[in-house]
This record gives structure tokens, sequence and C-alpha cells, in this order.
């Protein structure tokens, strides 16, 4: 076996450890799993601070956490960059300085980084219509209607592409046109 990192001299360490070499390359991939456990962790954290109105203050530490994600390689990478994104949308949608196109765009990336979260594809949806996407909007609705088929989304996109509204909106399963949330965002829409 040969030696693949020799040091030589001495090394005070006033009592605690010391990692040298490959030990210490080891240990940190050793210890990735528990960092994206913290980041995991973090972005419930930060999740809370959205649901209590803490807009900003979620938002800057969304911004701190996207940077250290950026920075390590995970499989989950994906996963959790896109809940960042999601959740920074969420946190801009709340503060009047943001664009509602700049808004759009963090839940767009959310979906093409995680396409499989349902409620980041229902978003991405509707939002491919704030950036003056129909299409892809109208492509996604499609495909959402194939396995869920009440799906408030993206009948939300159909009916807001539709060239005659109201003709559309007998189309419209009446689990879905009966429900308020649905009823306001459509008023929200022709207003």
């Amino acid at each position: 076996m040969e030696n693949k990192n020799i040091n030589s001299g001495n090394i005070n360490t006033e009592g605690g450890n010391s990692h040298i070499g490959d030990t210490y390359i080891k240990n940190i991939f050793e210890g990735l799993p528990l960092l994206f456990v913290e980041f995991k962790d973090r972005l419930r954290e930060i999740e809370e601070f959205t649901n209590l109105f803490k807009v900003k203050s979620a938002l800057v530490l969304l911004d701190n956490l996207e940077n250290r994600v950026k920075e390590v390689e995970h499989g989950d990478k994906n996963k959790i960059l896109s809940k960042i994104y999601y959740l920074k949308g969420i946190c801009k949608k709340e503060i009047p300085e943001f664009t509602i196109q700049n808004t759009a765009l963090d839940f767009v990336n959310a979906y093409k980084l995680n396409g499989n979260d349902t409620a980041i594809r229902d978003r991405a949806c509707v939002e491919y219509l704030n950036i003056d996407q129909k299409e892809k909007a109208v492509t996604l609705a499609d495909e959402i209607l194939k396995t869920d088929e009440f799906n408030h989304a993206a009948w939300f996109v159909k009916a807001a592409t539709a060239e005659d509204l109201k003709t559309f909106l007998v189309v419209i399963p009446k689990i879905v046109h009966d429900e308020y949330n649905f009823q306001l965002a459509i008023v929200n829409h022709i207003v």
C-alpha cells in the first residue's frame, strides 16, 4: 500500500481532533447526506416564515440557502432547489417590488427542476400565462387533465385561453365550476 498523502512536522491541535489528507475528504463526503437533511429542515423553517407573512425575511433566507445548495452535488439537489424557487415565488408574490413576470419565472424554474411535484406543476401551468407562454400553459394543462380531470389550475388555463369564454364555461366540470376559488380566479381574469 502506498502513502497518498504524507505530512511531516508537528501539529498542535490543543486537544482537538486532527483530520489530515484522505480521511478529511472522506469525512466531508460522508457528511453530505446530513447536509441535505439540514437543507430540507431549513426549507421547512423558511416555509413557516412565509406562512407567518414574514416574506422578506424568508426571501433572504431562501437566497442564502439557494447559494449553499448550488455549491454541493447531491441526488436531491434539483428537488431542494425546486422547493426553494417555489417558496421564492410565493414570497415575491407578496412583495410589491417584484413584477408578476419575475415571480412567475421562479414557479416555472421550480417546475423545470421537479415536474413531478403536483403543487409546483399546477402553479407553473398558470404562471406560464404570466410570462406570455400561452402555448406551454395550454400544453401543460392538457397533460394535467389526462390524469386529473378535475384539476382547477388546468381548467383555469383552458378557460383563460379560450377564444369564447362564455361557451367554454359550460364545458368545465360542475365540481370545478362551482368551487369558489375557481370562480374567483375566473372573475379576476375577466376584470
